[in-house]
């Protein structure tokens, strides 16, 4: 009976700690009550891009995805994000999507650029870079050394 006492304490702890990183992990990033300010891109393809997905400047989160959709005129991925007011994007900044490897977790990068001119709430960044499939970069790979 001891033990089954000891036991029991013991997944209560456990299940207790899950909660908590759980807790943690999940307010972990941009806050929700952080004022931003919105941003939006257009790609030709954006792969995995959902709701949710950060927004990062060198490695460090500052936004998040707030809509993707497929524009019914031009067939163009239209991304929109809310970026935290306290970072200003320079207007001749580029954009890019990235994955974290082969479990997912695709993200917005921002490459910043050089320009003393910031852009204003609700501006679309023109300078965008298509994402590389990791797929597709394993299949050159493997045949670009084929039969010819």
């Amino acid at each position: 009976m001891k033990n089954s006492a000891i036991e029991t304490v013991l997944a209560f702890a456990v299940i207790i700690v899950t909660a908590w990183f759980l807790i943690h992990a999940h307010s972990v990033g941009v806050d929700d009550r952080t004022e931003t300010y919105n941003l939006s891109a257009q790609f030709f393809t954006a792969p995995g891009v959902t709701a949710g997905d950060h927004v990062m400047i060198a490695g460090i989160p500052i936004g998040h995805v707030t809509h993707s959709y497929l524009d019914p005129e031009s067939y163009f991925a239209t991304v929109e994000m809310a970026i935290q007011t306290q970072y200003q994007i320079p207007e001749d900044s580029a954009l890019g999507i990235k994955s974290g490897g082969l479990m997912g977790g695709t993200h917005i990068t921002i490459i910043a650029g050089q320009s003393d001119i910031m852009l204003a709430p609700g501006a679309e960044i023109l300078k965008t870079k298509e994402p590389v499939s990791i797929t597709d970069q394993i299949g050159r790979t493997i045949f670009s050394g084929g039969i010819e």
